[in-house]
């Protein structure tokens, strides 16, 4: 057995190498989780890092050996039944990471969606600065699969360059020096972020809040669809009057003839980092904040009720009269749900 066993294992893609690894989660020297390479025997007979090809198998892989290390892990309800601080922060780092995972999926579609009107240049329009036939064609089939991309890797190996354009037509290269894993990633990002027309290069943290913004609308929308209409009512009937998907909550509220609404999901504190969501918790709502901050348990483990207030630069919430403050069952559905109603991936019957 290992001195220092896996907990999780997750799919991750990495830009830098083009490439799906597996990453178990482990303990690290100074107690707090950390993903790592996952290590498997090659057919020469030596450990090596887990190679797969495309996604499907990179997550079939990840969730299979997620199983057999904790068949019995239900990471809803990991941190509910008096876990220690060890089982919280492990318990943080798999659903931050689930939640991470989910998030761009939709910020992906949506940017697909929004540009599915455009039209890929033909291969004749493409100009390639400093470069040949090769790269033209290589640049010509991305365009053809994201029309909307501005930011692009190409070449093969270690000669792989940064291009950019201003108008999708004339290419040049960012740098002459050879890709550096800062370039990989803003190529990554860009897959999302130039599909709203917004900067992969700026701070990615506020650039992800500026499209959740955009993508309020959207969400919006899904109140008109029958299955969210047959979901929400489903829900309500049970006594739960937030409905959670993603990084919005669906709320229901009882004042007026206001019904059903959309707020965002908020962290407790200014951090990027997903808190540890005590997920059979209740919200208690002392205000009308556009905002809703999920039950939540710190390192400690001290539960922490969830609540609603205003973001940054919004003023003050409309605080409800005492008599009035509102206690929320809620339930969170996974991300594949959103993008069923969106309707934007091939689901099964």
């Amino acid at each position: 057995m290992s001195d220092n066993p896996a907990y999780w294992v997750r799919a991750k893609f990495d830009p830098y190498y083009n490439r799906w690894f597996l990453e178990d989660l482990k303990i690290g020297s100074n107690g707090e989780p950390r993903w790592v390479k996952h290590r498997e025997m090659t057919s020469h007979g030596f450990m090596a890092p887990a190679l797969r090809e495309d996604e499907t198998s990179a997550r079939a892989d990840a969730r299979r050996l997620s199983r057999e290390l904790s068949p019995d892990v239900d990471l809803d309800k990991l941190n509910e039944n008096g876990a220690d601080s060890r089982s919280l922060k492990l318990s943080k780092a798999i659903v931050s990471s689930r939640r991470h995972d989910e998030e761009q999926a939709l910020m992906l579609t949506e940017a697909r969606r929004r540009n599915a009107g455009l039209v890929p240049p033909h291969l004749q329009q493409l100009t390639v600065a400093c470069d040949g036939e090769e790269e033209i064609a290589e640049l010509h089939d991305k365009l053809k699969e994201l029309p909307y991309l501005r930011i692009v890797v190409l070449g093969r190996g270690i000669t792989r360059r940064l291009y950019f354009s201003q108008d999708g037509l004339v290419w040049v290269r960012a740098t002459n020096r050879y890709l550096s894993r800062r370039g990989a990633e803003i190529a990554y990002r860009a897959r999302i972020s130039d599909g709203f027309g917004l900067s992969a290069v700026e701070h990615w943290g506020k650039t992800k809040a500026a499209i959740r913004r955009v993508l309020l609308p959207r969400a919006i929308e899904l109140l008109q669809l029958e299955p969210m209409k047959a979901m929400l009512a489903t829900a309500l009937a049970q006594g739960k009057t937030a409905v959670v998907l993603d990084r919005f909550v669906f709320w229901y509220e009882t004042d007026g003839s206001v019904g059903w609404t959309v707020k965002e999901l908020g962290n407790p504190t200014r951090s990027d980092s997903d808190p540890t969501e005590w997920s059979q918790g209740t919200i208690i709502s002392k205000n009308f904040g556009r905002i809703v901050v999920l039950p939540f348990t710190k390192d400690d483990g001290e539960r922490v009720n969830g609540y609603t207030r205003n973001g940054p630069g919004d003023g003050p919430a409309k605080p409800r009269s005492p008599d009035a403050y509102k206690e929320i069952a809620f339930e969170r559905l996974s991300g594949d749900t959103t993008l069923g109603l969106l309707g934007e991936l091939p689901y099964g019957p």
